[in-house]
């Protein structure tokens, strides 16, 4: 892990001595080319004699044991942008020891927040290490393994203390798009201290890059990380620094073509990166892993490749599924309900075109859902919704009935506290005399929008009451019972395809009108099966394995 120069320079005037010739050395730290010869640079075990920090007792990087960590709840870690989407420019950089992107603050920079951190981190510039070979290149280890490669966020607050956000990678097959921008300026640095201004068109969108728990419009929740106190990873190794490294792996593949030397250092690193995975099953994708509806290309595989990428999307118990009618078996279970925070189930959030589908993710600081009852052993809090829908009416629902699809399908993700998700679904059935209120005031706002990775702030003025929108047996003030539907065990319908998932698709079908389907449809995808159109995102079916479909009416 680097700093700027400016950072650098702070802490180094701390802990050399006067004389000409450490001026020089620092100064060949720093990348600055001498017209004079001078000797070599010590290596990582001498570093300490020129660097009296590097030989402390709080020094980085560390092999993490998994069996050895400790279990701590902190406050929220949260990276909040300037710009939407984490959109930065700045210089990349050639320093002779890694490619430095400097993020140019007066454009807009981001602020790292929360857990012990007092006060606000300024990210000052990232950058990688990586490997000649696929198994090594990562700083940091976990239970002594080490990764392709590790990117490091660096933060800086107002005292000159420094925050880093690392990022594992492992070797995959998949490009990682923010980091294959990257890549495509490579070539204007492979001699050291090259550099190149990096413009807001090139679209270095760090929202796509970093791994995240949960997004919104223009902040990153974390989770999932180890935290340390430790040092700088290069001298001169200040140990004033937190280390939040994120458990979620970027794979990077392997790149074909031989480069001499210099060419390797920098076009290896960034050629081909993939995006990131949980070791866990999340319903969420990290920023930039993408996944296509259509054909199978460089930049994303199409539902028959998904298991390539996401192992899980093989499994036997796969979603979506065909509901024969003559295949279910009638239960009566628990009366199951929707508890609303709100009157009417009115929610706030934000709703965004993440490329793939519109998705609604709910600010539960403003009220959310609670779902309980029926087969489910635990209480299930409401993380969002989001729809798939047709480029013709005749198609566009991702489960069938009876071999039949509906217009369009709207999931309703539900998560317990121990990550099991349950949906919520329902279809849409195409209608020219009724319509649904809510499902206009939702696609009223579809406009803006309509390019991909574009969010709107979705207020309670809106009107997004749920309650008027799913269908249900009978209501109370804030809660709603629901009967008449098809239950069984899937997974989610879209990578990386968890089989923890309980489904329960609601038999009533909701009205949309041609109006409505032609606001879903103004919408692009990232990589769609009819570009540049989001609509016809639906995952093919998938064989029911010997699952069991029941059928359920009772209401208590």
């Amino acid at each position: 892990m680097e700093l700027s120069n400016i950072t650098f320079m702070s802490c180094a005037l701390s802990i050399f001595h006067a004389g000409m010739l450490l001026l020089l050395l620092l100064l060949s730290v720093l990348g600055v080319t001498m017209g004079t010869k001078c000797e070599e640079p010590p290596g990582p075990s001498d570093w300490y004699k020129k660097w009296e920090q590097c030989d402390g007792r709080r020094q980085s990087p560390i092999n993490i044991v998994t069996t050895r960590v400790r279990r701590r709840h902190f406050r929220t870690l949260k990276i909040e942008f300037d710009r939407l989407g984490g959109l930065v420019t700045g210089e990349l950089k050639n320093n002779g020891n890694a490619p430095t992107f400097f993020v140019d603050e007066d454009k807009g920079t981001a602020k790292l927040k929360g857990n012990h951190l007092k006060g606000t981190y300024k990210l000052d510039q990232f950058h990688v290490h990586f490997g000649c070979k696929n198994n090594r290149g990562s700083e940091h280890t976990l239970n002594g393994h080490r990764f392709a490669a590790e990117i490091h966020f660096v933060f800086v607050n107002s005292k000159g203390r420094i925050a880093v956000v690392a990022v594992w990678l492992r070797a995959s097959k998949y490009e990682n798009t923010i980091l294959g921008r990257l890549a495509n300026q490579m070539h204007k640095i492979i001699d050291v201290d090259e550099s190149t201004k990096i413009r807001k068109s090139v679209g270095i969108r760090l929202m796509r890059l970093i791994p995240r728990k949960t997004r919104k419009h223009k902040t990153l929740v974390l989770s999932n990380y180890y935290h340390y106190m430790g040092s700088l990873t290069t001298p001169p190794c200040c140990e004033n620094v937190s280390w939040f490294v994120l458990k979620h792996r970027v794979p990077i593949t392997d790149y074909q073509t031989k480069f001499d030397l210099g060419m390797l250092l920098l076009l290896l690193l960034l050629s081909a990166v993939g995006v990131a995975v949980s070791e866990q099953c999340e319903a969420d994708l990290q920023d930039g892993e993408d996944f296509s509806y259509g054909d199978t290309t460089s930049q994303a595989p199409g539902p028959s490749d998904w298991y390539i990428k996401w192992e899980r999307c093989g499994g036997n118990r796969q979603s979506p599924i065909n509901i024969d009618t003559t295949r279910v078996r009638e239960r009566k279970y628990r009366t199951l309900k929707i508890e609303f925070d709100n009157s009417g189930g009115l929610v706030a959030g934000d709703l965004e075109n993440n490329g793939n589908y519109p998705t609604f993710s709910v600010d539960k600081s403003k009220g959310t859902a609670r779902l309980k009852g029926s087969r489910l052993t635990d209480t299930y809090v409401l993380k969002g919704f989001h729809v798939h829908f047709g480029c013709e009416n005749d198609r566009g629902s991702e489960h069938t009935r009876n071999g039949r699809r509906y217009s369009g399908e709207v999931h309703f993700l539900f998560e317990d506290p121990s990550g099991r998700y349950v949906v919520v679904a329902f279809w849409l059935r195409h209608s020219t005399t009724k319509e649904n209120v809510i499902l206009g005031r939702f696609a009223n706002q579809l406009e803006k929008i309509k390019e991909v990775d574009q969010s709107t702030e979705i207020k309670k003025a809106i009107g997004i009451t749920l309650m008027d929108l799913i269908p249900h047996k009978s209501r109370q003030r804030k809660t709603l019972i629901l009967a008449d539907y098809y239950y069984y065990k899937g997974s989610l319908t879209t990578p990386p395809c968890c089989e923890n998932v309980s489904w329960f698709i609601l038999k009533p079908r909701v009205p949309i009108t041609d109006y409505e389907l032609s606001q879903f449809r103004t919408l692009e995808g990232r990589y769609p099966k009819d570009p540049p159109a989001m609509c016809d995102n639906y995952r093919p079916l998938q064989p029911r394995n010997g699952r069991r479909v029941y059928s359920v009416t009772n209401l208590k």
